[in-house]
């Protein structure tokens, strides 16, 4: 390949195997195009998958798909909707900041998080961001994908 990727700590395997999908799939481009991926061969991920739109100038993320699981645990459906109308307004800065991050380094992404979701069960978010582009200049997609596992009690924060 005549690109480097650099070393994510992904812990998840899945995660990690839909990363080296990600990059097979881009091959020699710096991205893949959201095209270059059948449902049939995210299937394995579905359940965890976000398509995240990417509007330009200044960047701002619009849901498109959120999957079950995700939907499930977040308690709500929010496809279609901007990330930034999602959380409360103090949060804003932090959910948005992997997003931002994978636009402005053009790089895959992986956030390993603790979470209190709306049912106020503590947990560890591990979310990988992959960066998808149409004509190879501008992300225009992010492809998501989330893994969430409950902390024992008594874990601490």
């Amino acid at each position: 390949m005549s690109h480097s990727t650099q070393t994510l700590a992904i812990k998840h395997p899945r995660l990690k195997t839909l990363h080296t999908f990600w990059d097979l799939t881009r091959g020699s481009r710096r991205y893949p195009a959201r095209a270059d991926f059948a449902f049939k061969d995210l299937r394995q991920w579905l359940g965890h998958i976000a398509l995240i739109d990417v509007v330009q100038r200044p960047p701002r993320f619009r849901i498109r798909l959120l999957g079950v699981r995700l939907v499930e645990y977040a308690g709500a459906d929010h496809t279609g909707q901007w990330i930034d109308e999602c959380v409360a307004p103090e949060g804003i800065d932090d959910a948005l900041e992997p997003y931002v991050t994978c636009v402005n380094t053009g790089a895959p992404v992986f956030r390993l998080s603790r979470y209190f979701n709306p049912r106020s069960t503590k947990s560890v978010l591990e979310r990988l961001l992959l960066p998808c582009s149409s004509d190879q200049k501008t992300i225009d997609i992010i492809l998501g994908c989330t893994y969430v596992e409950s902390e024992p009690p008594g874990t601490s924060r």
